[in-house]
């Protein structure tokens, strides 16, 4: 009896309740990892990670390098869909405890368990959980920032801690804030906005206990300064390569209100289901502010809420009007508070038949989701579009990619040879590292370079390109001549084309200027 007593006391205590739900967030995230090809993103990782550390650095990739530092350590082992995925599985599965920390500074264990078992699963951190990208690893490294932050000032606040060791101490929290935001810069560019908003929330803790926090706020600061100065050498290569034409977003519209708001409540609710996922978006919406509103401390979480869930997505939307910056992937951290204001809602009920419910409630559209993503994923089905592409290829054929960037993913996924001699690239071997400097002379180039006098074939491959860039491309092959002989296009990756133009009978006296 004494023994069934001791584990079932033992099962109850949060190490181990952590754990298990840790443990489930893992397995959900290593449910058909490497299952689907690389996407298009994936494979500049893939890029990204087989460069020197100096040339990765020299060349830019408008994305910070940490992520692909990393990922250079796993990548000898081999460069398939599970490996490239595997380091995001890890920092998707360790942003489960991370979430549980930082819901503990806010609210008591049970609340914070709920809050950390809704993001372990959440569908759209499911997803960036098992994509080669720099997301996850960002998400995590946020959480610590904002744990870090919010230990910290609750540490300064408590006049009646006596000595304690240093790991444990205001100013321990202060040092791993230090390190965790310097990483956080070296992460991704959208770290600026979290530390904006960061410093929002600061600022109104600030205020609320003024002037006993003054200090609290000016060594946050002075840390904070510390952090930029860290990461100046990136900061200034990123302003380099924005003077100089390698914008991140240049091919990004900015979204429209509506579209807007629709993105912001997908984030911050049901990413993957689509049927009635407006309404139910923003029913989830008024629960989180509610669940907000009762907080047991709402002097400390209202405003990480309203800063964190609703100024700065609108403040990304803003900035739009001057370079569009707002889609999913820039404001998932908006999310964070929102599941602890979930958590707060349910666990804040007054009958225990309520609390149940809404728990269950919360955890059913979240598995629902998690289920819909993993039974309809977004396909970008590479290696079927580059073997037809090496299928079709002939001697001085001209490859004419649209936009240039499509040559990374074939050159993953097929010989060198596929965009170098004697296979024609009309961008040449530097379009990686300049695609944009290209796009808009396209068509320009195949006019004055003679290109089309020195080709056979015409293969054109296109992925979400440029509407007018395509007509204007496949008007100009047809006025010269050039006859369509093949078409492809695979049901499940309806955004690439591939077509093969020749001359027609008509048109091979005919001389291009």
């Amino acid at each position: 009896m004494v023994r069934a007593m001791s584990g079932s006391s033992a099962l109850t205590r949060p190490a181990v309740q952590l754990a298990a739900l840790t443990a489930l967030a893992l397995a959900v995230r290593l449910y058909h990892l490497g299952g689907l090809p690389l996407w298009l993103d994936e494979t500049f990782t893939v890029r990204h990670a087989t460069v020197g550390v100096g040339q990765l650095w020299r060349e830019g990739f408008n994305h910070p390098p940490l992520y692909f530092w990393l990922h250079q350590i796993v990548l000898p082992w081999a460069p398939s869909p599970a490996v490239m995925r595997a380091p995001s599985l890890v920092f998707g599965t360790l942003a489960i405890p991370a979430m549980y920390a930082l819901a503990r500074e806010f609210v008591a264990h049970r609340t914070a368990l709920i809050a950390a078992a809704l993001l372990a699963l959440s569908s759209i951190h499911v997803e960036y959980s098992q994509e080669a990208r720099p997301y996850a690893l960002f998400y995590l490294v946020t959480l610590i920032v904002l744990w870090a932050s919010a230990r910290y000032a609750r540490l300064c606040a408590d006049v009646t801690r006596s000595q304690t060791p240093f790991w444990q101490s205001a100013n321990g929290a202060l040092a791993l804030y230090a390190l965790a935001a310097t990483l956080l810069l070296y992460t991704h560019n959208m770290s600026v906005f979290v530390l904006a908003a960061l410093g929002l929330v600061m600022l109104f803790w600030t205020f609320a206990d003024w002037p006993r926090s003054r200090q609290m706020f000016v060594r946050w600061i002075a840390a904070t300064a510390v952090c930029f100065i860290a990461a100046g050498p990136w900061l200034i290569q990123l302003a380099r390569m924005s003077v100089y034409g390698t914008p991140q977003f240049d091919w990004l519209e900015h979204a429209a209100w509506t579209n807007a708001l629709d993105k912001a409540l997908s984030v911050q609710g049901l990413h993957h289901v689509n049927r009635f996922q407006p309404w139910i978006n923003a029913a989830l919406f008024v629960l989180a502010c509610l669940g907000a509103v009762r907080a047991a401390n709402p002097r400390r979480f209202l405003p990480f809420f309203v800063i964190f869930a609703v100024v700065m997505p609108l403040f990304v939307w803003l900035v739009g009007f001057y370079q569009p910056i707002f889609m999913t992937r820039t404001i998932i951290w908006s999310a964070i508070p929102v599941y602890i204001a979930w958590a707060v809602f349910a666990t804040g009920l007054e009958s225990l038949i309520m609390r149940a419910v809404a728990v269950v409630g919360f955890v059913f559209v979240s598995t629902a989701s998690v289920v819909n993503y993993y039974f309809y994923p977004q396909v970008d089905n590479w290696p079927a579009a580059a073997e037809t592409v090496m299928e079709q290829r002939a001697e001085d054929d001209l490859l004419v990619l649209c936009p240039a960037h499509v040559s990374t993913p074939l050159r993953v996924y097929s010989p060198p040879a596929i965009v170098s001699r004697p296979f024609q690239t009309l961008s040449g071997d530097t379009m990686i590292s300049r695609a944009w400097d290209w796009r808009d002379r396209r068509v320009a180039e195949l006019k004055a370079d003679n290109a089309l006098d020195r080709a056979s074939r015409v293969v054109f491959v296109e992925a979400n390109c440029d509407p007018q860039q395509v007509h204007d491309t496949v008007s100009l092959l047809a006025s010269r001549g050039w006859a369509e002989t093949f078409d492809w296009r695979p049901r499940e990756f309806a955004t690439t084309r591939i077509r093969v133009f020749v001359p027609s009978t008509s048109s091979e006296s005919t001389a291009v200027p």
